[in-house]
């Protein structure tokens, strides 16, 4: 079969290792795979350039280092294979004015509804502007405004040059990583409008393997979202040894608050009681609020699959937590702390406070004395409200397997919301059952068997991934060494050459290779079912 990835983020070089083992495993199995890479096709102002630093309008050698930068990656990655295309030479001149007519005709208003040749364009570049602002609606500012144009300019080229490289190459199946940001999302688009079978490739669902491991799934069946839940429902699944291991060794990590991807800090040994001074005779209760924007970018991404953010409980999560607020006023005697997500906030991954925000700090001002707030520039750890509270309530946020895994009971209000099995949690489809389930804890003090949790954790993060092996520092010694740690970004960044050239001589595991072979040949649809 012919194996089409698509790869433009070559500045990721994390990126280039999993697409180059990848891409073994593959020919391995007799499969030809052509990668195609960008190769400086957005010059004027891609996703590479704005997590390099840069903004639009960023000067031309400024743009030229980043692109110089990525594509060094890219040919580093070649001299393994040479069955490789170049986007840019599939982009024609007359492109160039087509887009630059298109884009300059635009009117700042019900972007959401923009088209290109039926492609809808105006989402796709919308969700990224979304994630990027942390927006909850579709008004742009002039300076977002100006940032969407760059954005849909890279879409435009990718369905125009992607059309022609298609038409050239007839691949049987398509794949390309993080098809959640503009360009692989368009490329994607473009793919299944025109018939190809197209695969969801990311790096694995545990952040701790995203450099070792990838998942894949049908993308037409099941979109964005991870089959995992649907086939839970379905299975009677145990875990192996080995995989429960891994998620006690990824709750530690966590906890430790040295992955890069956490928000939290690391437990303090503070008390949330004595911290917010709450009796010590009184149930605490943690909500834990949702980030929204990604909500917003999923929908706007979705290829016409429900999506599950959508509950008829509760409109939106301001009056979800309005209503929890009035719970607890009606039961003075018990407390209620309120603690919105830490990406609504200036954080360590991002730099800007988010447009919901400014909404709930000023609802959150009018609330009784039993309801507290845990606002993120305290900093205080969730980890430490873990020794304390009763229980966790929250909408669909991922803290809720952490305090099951604690034996916290969690609560949420709409079973069809959250990405792990209901079952795990108290939940319903109704206020009445968000009022029962929330009055039955009040009433009796359950803890509730952790081994469930963990069973689902295993299933989602190990039972539906294809282990590659990753770079030099994926493995023994160096993989003791927490990623995004500062020894291991100092390793990275005094010796990068090194690196790449060992990253390119580790050999791809093949224990999962028969596994990949039947996603690929379409024998399965998602790894999950086996």
């Amino acid at each position: 079969m012919k194996v089409l990835l698509f790869a433009p983020y070559a500045k990721v070089w994390q990126h280039v290792v999993l697409e180059s083992q990848l891409e073994r495993l593959l020919t391995g199995l007799g499969h030809e795979v052509i990668i195609v890479q960008c190769f400086e096709s957005f010059r004027s102002f891609c996703h590479m350039h704005e997590s390099s630093g840069l903004k639009v309008g960023s000067s031309l050698s400024e743009r030229k280092e980043i692109c110089g930068s990525c594509t060094k990656n890219a040919l580093a990655g070649q001299k393994r294979s040479n069955v490789r295309q170049k986007l840019i030479e599939y982009v024609q001149e007359q492109d160039k004015h087509q887009i630059e007519k298109f884009v300059n005709n635009l009117i700042n208003s019900n972007l959401e509804v923009l088209s290109f040749d039926g492609y809808p364009v105006g989402k796709i570049a919308l969700a990224e502007i979304v994630l990027r602002y942390k927006k909850r609606d579709f008004k742009l500012s002039p300076e977002q405004f100006e940032h969407f144009k760059k954005i849909l300019e890279n879409i435009i080229t990718t369905i125009l040059a992607g059309k022609r490289l298609l038409s050239s190459i007839q691949p049987d199946v398509v794949l390309g990583l993080n098809p959640g940001y503009a360009v692989p999302a368009s490329f994607y688009k473009l793919a299944m409008t025109l018939g190809f079978r197209t695969l969801y490739l990311a790096g694995g669902p545990s952040i701790d393997d995203l450099s070792k491991s990838v998942t894949l799934w049908d993308f037409q069946k099941y979109g964005m979202a991870n089959p995992a839940k649907e086939i839970w429902d379905q299975n009677n699944y145990v875990p192996t040894r080995e995989d429960c291991k891994k998620v006690k060794l990824y709750f530690k990590k966590l906890r430790s608050s040295k992955l890069a991807w956490t928000y939290s800090s690391a437990p303090k040994k503070l008390s949330s009681r004595e911290f917010f001074k709450i009796p010590k005779e009184s149930k605490l209760f943690l909500l834990a609020m949702n980030s929204f924007d990604e909500v917003i970018a999923l929908g706007l991404l979705d290829t016409g699959h429900e999506i599950r953010f959508q509950s008829g409980v509760f409109q939106t999560q301001i009056e979800w937590v309005q209503f929890t607020i009035n719970y607890f006023r009606d039961n003075p005697n018990h407390y209620l702390i309120i603690r919105p997500h830490p990406r609504e906030m200036p954080n360590k991954r991002e730099g800007q406070i988010s447009e919901s925000a400014h909404e709930w700090k000023n609802f959150l001002l009018h609330k009784p004395k039993n309801v507290v707030i845990d606002s993120p520039e305290l900093g205080f750890s969730i980890y430490d409200h873990f020794d304390d509270i009763d229980a966790l309530v929250t909408g669909w946020s991922s803290t809720a397997i952490e305090a099951m895994h604690l034996g916290i009971p969690v609560i949420t209000y709409d079973s069809e919301l959250p990405g792990f099995p209901s079952a795990l949690a108290y939940s319903g489809r109704s206020r009445e059952d968000y009022i029962s389930n929330l009055d039955q804890i009040l009433k009796s003090t359950p803890r509730i068997d952790p081994s469930q949790s963990e069973s689902w954790l295993a299933f989602h993060h190990y039972a539906g991934s294809i282990y590659l092996g990753g770079g030099i520092l994926d493995r023994y010694p160096f993989n003791l060494i927490t990623r995004g740690s500062l020894l291991h970004r100092a390793l990275a960044k005094l010796i990068p050459l090194a690196i790449q050239k060992l990253d390119m001589l580790m050999p791809a595991s093949r224990q999962d290779q028969e596994l990949l072979g039947r996603i690929i040949t379409g024998k399965l649809d998602n790894l999950y079912i086996r």
